[in-house]
């Protein structure tokens, strides 16, 4: 529903903060470089309130929006999300595929879980907005 916690699925620094009339509001996080040097970043789009701001350090788990339908192409509530690796030589991102990437391996949602501890390495991610039993 509108107004559902969006939440950092790892840690990193907020690198935009914007809105934009195709996709509304959007947040893009860095999370630094993954175990072959590529920088690894989340997009989160059609966002109704955005809650951090460029340069703001993040926690995985943090809120740093609310679910929304904003921009031309956010008919419907929903979250547009995305992962995204890119390297110094390579200026265009490449997708990610979040179910390969996962803090408890490929193919097994990982809910956030304030009182759990993740690992740094290898790069994970939990999901980006609270779980039904959360």
């Amino acid at each position: 529903p509108v107004g559902t916690p969006v939440l950092a699925v790892a840690p990193g620094r907020v690198i935009q903060s914007f809105y934009e009339p195709a996709y509304g509001n959007q947040i893009v996080i860095d999370h630094g470089p993954e175990e072959k040097g590529r920088r690894v970043h989340s997009v989160y789009v059609h966002l109704r309130d955005r809650m951090a701001e460029e340069g703001d350090a993040v926690a995985r788990g943090e809120q740093i929006a609310t679910m929304g339908a904003t921009g031309a192409l956010g008919m419907a509530v929903h979250l547009h999300f995305e992962l995204r690796r890119g390297s110094a030589s390579s200026p265009v991102p490449s997708a990610l595929d979040p179910h390969l990437l996962w803090v408890d391996g490929p193919g097994k949602v990982t809910c956030y879980d304030p009182g759990r501890r993740y690992p740094a390495k290898p790069f994970g991610i939990t999901y980006p907005t609270p779980c039904k039993d959360s």
